[in-house]
């Protein structure tokens, strides 16, 4: 869960709008980015594992 609200806390830095969800276990967590335009999903990915 630090490890997500880290993810959201840089994501917010550099100006991409994000929220963390809490997942269903209550142990993890999620965070959204919001785009403004649509953008393939291999895009998404890419934002994913570069860690914002």
């Amino acid at each position: 869960m630090l490890d997500a609200l880290a993810y959201l806390k840089a994501a917010r830095a550099v100006g991409a709008p994000a929220a963390a969800e809490v997942s269903r276990s209550g142990v993890g967590a999620h965070v959204w980015i919001f785009f403004t335009d649509p953008v393939p999903a291999t895009n998404g990915t890419i934002c994913r594992r570069s860690n914002v």
